[in-house]
């Protein structure tokens, strides 16, 4: 039977984490609870109530804390991978130096409680920047040109914000309250992006229930948005200010219409990306980063919040895009979660033949971590134990290691790969065994056989010319592996290697070991 273990999600935490700091923290505690700016209820307020109000700085720094280590996970996978920032090793420098000042800054801000005057403008500065760079690079990847165009608009709010600020500190505004003329860009932006959203992010997915849901859901969030704007106007406007920072217009106004309809498109993005699983969700989580940080910015921590939240939604996008290109290469469609894990098991089931009952039954277990997923299997076959192993990242297999047997600690007796592929290989990586020919001219063309490996029968070097993208290692009668960079959900090839491999240790047996004899 197949099982499965999870990782934790950072990502979903967070927003958890945020979500909870903003009702309390920002919201609660300014307007209605004891630690309230404008509440004069604080002398008889319950315990209860003193409770959650004095639990809302606990969250703004554990929010700042669990940001600034996902930021610095993620910056560091992402330049380690070239998932994001494919670019030449200078520009990478360039994040790298950036990101690293951004992340010290911000660290001891939240860790000393208050900002310090001289780290105001470089914070803003550095936030500014990456974010430029984050969109800079989703521009430049092979995204869809509707996705890259939303990431920029979302992205170009932060960065106006910034340069207002930034161009204000040295006095190039006659005033703050214009912020250097951007102001009004900035929120035209927003709006765009936020409206545009079920566009430019839209689902892959195609069932009723997929788009109908969060659509209705985003319908009736915005009809309580604009009857609470026609009714509570004063409430709602505090909300804005105090949470995502902005100063919401009137109804009657065409901005405030523009508003309503930027909650609709907003609501049903996010709704319709958290039906989706992998890249598409982790888009949907950086939806609400981004709102939850909110424009313009304040703290480290909503820096912080609102970066991860645009290097989310573009590194999501990125990796459902790649999950749209795996599943139309070589036109066959690439198995979802869903299916890998029932393949494992049937895979798991067929490999194993009972040969070894007092064993136990075969085990699968499939485990994911963000789009990394490994996979293992244990059977036993033909009275030999089996170890399949699989890592797949975003639908792809990048990884496969078969081994029957048990080779202990030993060094091989025999290994055998593409020649091209030994070529390749470092020398200190190279076993020192010597190279020996089968007498077939088109194979050992193709094939570096070193030490005694059981070749002399024409149909298992026909066998293992199937298999000729991983390396063949044998220990004489104990073992056998076979390990490649890639490979295919192909249970018949996969039980014909499984075979494979049990000959050749059968074959390399004392007392059955016939192979091709060194060069001298």
């Amino acid at each position: 039977m197949s099982t499965r273990a999870s990782a934790g999600n950072l990502t979903a935490a967070l927003v958890l984490v945020a979500a909870m700091e903003l009702l309390v923290n920002r919201l609660a505690n300014r307007l209605f609870l004891p630690r309230s700016l404008v509440s004069s209820a604080g002398a008889g307020a319950t315990m209860f109530a003193r409770l959650v109000s004095d639990s809302g700085p606990f969250l703004f720094h554990l929010t700042g804390i669990l940001a600034l280590l996902i930021l610095g996970m993620a910056l560091a996978g992402l330049l380690r991978r070239r998932e994001l920032f494919p670019e030449p090793i200078v520009v990478r420098l360039i994040i790298t130096a950036i990101g690293v000042a951004f992340w010290v800054m911000a660290a001891l801000a939240i860790l000393i409680g208050r900002v310090p005057r001289g780290f105001v403008l470089p914070l803003e500065t550095g936030f500014g920047l990456l974010a430029l760079l984050i969109a800079g690079a989703f521009l430049s990847s092979s995204a869809p040109r509707r996705t890259k165009v939303g990431v920029l608009l979302f992205a170009l709010p932060a960065v106006l914000y910034v340069a207002s600020a930034v161009m204000d500190r040295f006095g190039w505004t006659e005033s703050r309250r214009t912020m250097g003329g951007f102001a009004p860009w900035a929120e035209a932006s927003l709006i765009v992006a936020a409206a545009s959203a079920p566009f430019t992010f839209a689902g892959t997915n195609n069932e009723r229930w997929r788009w109908l849901l969060p659509l209705a859901l985003a319908a009736v969030m915005t009809a309580v948005l604009g009857v609470a704007l026609r009714t509570r106007y004063d409430l709602i406007q505090a909300l804005a200010l105090y949470g995502p920072h902005l100063e919401l217009p009137r109804l009657s106004s065409w901005v405030g219409i523009s508003y309503v309809v930027a909650a609709l498109g907003w609501c049903y993005a996010v709704a319709r990306l958290l039906t989706e699983r992998g890249g598409a969700r982790l888009a949907g989580y950086g939806l609400l980063l981004l709102a939850i940080g909110g424009y313009p910015l304040g703290s480290p921590v909503e820096l912080s919040v609102s970066l991860l939240g645009l290097l989310a939604v573009a590194v999501g996008e990125l990796r459902r895009q790649g999950g749209r290109e795996l599943s139309t290469a070589n036109g066959a469609p690439a198995l979802g979660r869903t299916e890998w894990r029932t393949w494992i098991g049937r895979l798991a089931t067929a490999a194993h033949d009972g040969s070894a009952p007092e064993l136990g039954p075969p085990e699968a277990v499939v485990v994911e971590e963000d789009d990394l997923e490994a996979s293992r299997i244990r059977a036993h076959r033909r009275g030999r134990s089996v170890g399949i192993r699989f890592l797949r990242r975003r639908g792809r297999i990048t990884e496969l290691d078969v081994t029957i047997g048990d080779p202990g600690h030993r060094e091989p007796s025999a290994t055998i790969e593409r020649h091209r592929n030994w070529l390749a290989r470092n020398p200190d990586q190279r076993l020192p065994l010597p190279r020996a020919r089968t007498g077939d001219a088109n194979f050992d063309q193709r094939f570096s056989v070193h030490g005694a490996a059981p070749l002399a029968a024409d149909a298992v070097r026909q066998r293992i010319m199937r298999h000729d993208e991983g390396l063949f290692s044998l220990w004489s009668g104990a073992a056998a592996r076979y390990h490649a960079g890639a490979g295919s959900a192909d249970s018949g090839a996969l039980l014909d290697l499984l075979d494979l491999l049990s000959d050749l240790i059968d074959a390399t047996a004392p007392a059955a070991e016939a192979g091709p004899a060194p060069e001298r």
